[in-house]
């Protein structure tokens, strides 16, 4: 009988959490730009174009197969994107959780201690919805660790565990991590051939998965990969960005890191040798993490290895009386609750408060961001879009343009919002197999997951047509055999050929000999008043600017807190703020159109860090428009009293 109650609380419990994490989960519910980027190849899928974001090349500018699938199957029925995912993410977000809750939690006390980690977890719940994978990765896992603590036949249980993180894998390649210890473990407790054929079996998702993405796209890993991880940044940076990923996520979110060092200090502690491989893929995944240099959004990486964690406290056998049997609830509480950004007290006005920066080095509260422009609670019932975001508008608007193709960086809302019929030339190769494979333009002030690449001379006219005009020799050689490659037939034998080698390297040296233009330098000089507009982009006295941009060189440093600045309507440019060489703060002027277009006049706050630090230098480097850029003038403006 009193088993039965133990049962019966036990139930009650858990269902009390779920309904909190569902409200919780759709008070913060948001969809980020990023997202939009799987969403465009979606759209294509259920609209007869192909897994493309392009129509015109194949290439895989998503890095969650699996999640892009299923969308397609979903939005094919419900034919409506937004609502869809939001829904799909909470249903998998909470499914996810009652595996743990209901199946992997040892007692009630250890599931109201891991339910409070990833309810008070910012990180979690942030990507419980976004439009991300991570609810897919989180299920992935749940059930990966349902398995993991079964018993029965072992030869089964091996070939479950294969399956399950093979699909994990399609979802998201590099969460294979998490797995791969466990995986080691449990074949070479059954070594045999017979084992490493089960095995292979039940590898077939990702196998399979390999070879159509080899013939399909030409490369077995996402565009994604390229673009982010052939940069040309030294590794000794991106580790350094990577440890500052930690610290950043650590400051506005510090229940997620330490739930995850502390539930595998316990398992070390308490001697739980079954789990030490589950440990030592969470070990392996946050090494990566570093190594790779983080992420733009905070949080993102450590949101399946704080589930597998909070599973991990679910399993842990806590103390039966007294005081120390509240210790870990209390600690999660105090921690959770005292956070900046708890996710318990966000509402409709999340990000109008001073959450949504851009730290120095790039990092950025995601949901902050966006959420004023996504978040179901922010929905407009009077029928406008859904995303009310400068970017979607701008994507409307450019559906009407005649121009076959544009270049714009942060493509997501854009991409998706001037629909499949433009080209959208992507600024940091996300979705550019050619840009991807370049290294980043120089420039002081980068940001991970961000890095730029401008287009070749002749590369705008190559892409809309059957002749290669890119003047470079090197690259156009290079950008020939690329095309093949994402516009041949799909099983013509040169293609064929040309994938291996390309896979291979034989047409990386084409690469070599060529760099990005060198900025044009100018000593700054005093101007007493701004350029008379409306005036030309190239008119007398104006600097036209290629993409390497312009350095100018202040007489002194500068403490003063705003710039003017004039400079051509239509484009976008990052404003950077250096000292001794080193920059210290960046803004962006965005691209808008005055009444008589041509140029436009700006007055620009300078960030904070700048003019703190102080400022000797100051460059302006075109981001994205039409190619034709310009700066009319420059000038420091006295600080207002």
């Amino acid at each position: 009988m009193n088993k039965g109650g133990a049962g019966n609380s036990r139930v009650l419990v858990a269902a009390v959490l779920l309904i909190l994490l569902a409200v919780i989960l759709v008070r913060t519910a948001w969809v980020s730009d990023d997202a939009y980027i799987s969403f465009r190849t979606v759209y294509n899928i259920t609209h007869g174009y192909g897994p493309v974001w392009n129509t015109t090349e194949r290439v895989q500018a998503f890095t969650n197969p699996l999640w892009v699938i299923f969308l397609a199957l979903l939005t094919r029925i419900t034919g409506e994107m937004y609502f869809t995912v939001i829904l799909t993410s909470i249903v998998a977000s909470m499914a996810a959780v009652y595996v743990v809750t209901m199946r992997l939690a040892r007692d009630t006390a250890a599931l109201v201690v891991a339910m409070a980690a990833l309810l008070l977890s910012k990180a979690f719940i942030d990507y419980s919805t976004s439009g991300l994978e991570n609810p897919a990765s989180y299920l992935i896992i749940a059930l990966f660790a349902a398995v993991f603590y079964s018993s029965g036949n072992r030869m089964r249980r091996f070939a479950l565990l294969c399956a399950i993180a093979s699909i994990g894998a399609v979802n998201r390649m590099d969460n294979l991590l998490l797995y791969a210890p466990v995986l080691a473990v449990a074949f070479w407790e059954l070594r045999s051939v017979r084992t490493f054929l089960v095995g292979l079996v039940a590898f077939s998702p990702l196998w399979l998965w390999e070879v159509f993405s080899v013939l399909f796209y030409g490369f077995p890993f996402p565009n994604t990969y390229y673009a982010k991880l052939h940069a040309g940044i030294p590794q000794s940076e991106r580790i350094m960005q990577g440890i500052t990923y930690y610290i950043e996520t650590f400051s506005i979110d510090p229940l997620t890191l330490l739930v995850i060092a502390t539930a595998s200090a316990i398992v070390i502690a308490q001697r739980r040798r079954a789990e030490y491989a589950l440990v030592a893929g969470l070990a392996i995944y946050l090494l990566y993490t570093v190594r790779v240099g983080g992420d733009f959004m905070a949080g993102r990486y450590f949101t399946v290895p704080l589930l597998l964690s909070a599973i991990l406290l679910a399993r842990t056998k806590l103390p039966t009386s007294g005081l120390a049997r509240y210790v870990p609830l209390a600690a999660v509480l105090v921690v959770g609750l005292s956070a900046p950004r708890c996710p318990v007290y966000s509402d409709e006005t999340y990000g109008t408060h001073g959450e949504n920066g851009i730290n120095q080095r790039g990092i950025a509260d995601e949901r902050a961001w966006y959420y004023q422009y996504t978040g179901l609670l922010r929905m407009d019932r009077s029928g406008a879009p859904v995303v009310d975001h400068t970017w979607y508008r701008e994507g409307i608007r450019d559906r009407a343009i005649t121009a076959k193709s544009i270049a714009f960086s942060c493509v997501g809302f854009y991409g998706y919002a001037i629909g499949p019929t433009k080209h959208v030339i992507d600024g940091y190769g996300l979705s550019e197999p050619f840009l991807a494979r370049l290294p980043m333009c120089t420039r002081p002030d980068w940001r991970i997951g961000h890095f730029s690449r401008y287009l070749p001379y002749g590369y705008r006219l190559t892409i809309l047509s059957s002749d290669i005009h890119i003047a470079d020799t090197g690259l156009a050689r290079y950008y020939e055999k690329l095309r093949t490659i994402t516009r041949g037939r799909v099983l013509a034998w040169e293609r064929l050929k040309t994938i291996v080698k390309m896979n291979l390297g034989f047409y990386d040296h084409l690469l070599e000999n060529w760099s990005w233009p060198k900025p044009k330098v100018k000593q700054y000089v005093e101007v007493s008043t701004p350029i008379e507009v409306p005036s030309s982009w190239d008119d007398e006295g104006h600097v036209v600017l290629d993409r390497g941009g312009v350095v100018i060189v202040m007489d002194t440093v500068y403490h003063n807190e705003r710039v003017e600045i004039s400079v051509d309507h239509n484009d976008y440019y990052v404003v950077s703020f250096l000292r001794d060489s080193v920059m210290v703060d960046w803004l962006r002027i965005i691209r808008k159109a005055p009444p008589a277009g041509g140029m436009r006049v700006d007055t620009l706050d300078v960030p904070q860090w700048a003019y703190e630090a102080g400022y000797d230098c100051i460059t302006v480097i075109p981001e994205s428009g039409d190619d034709l850029f310009s700066m009319g003038h420059l000038r420091v403006l006295p600080d207002l009293e």
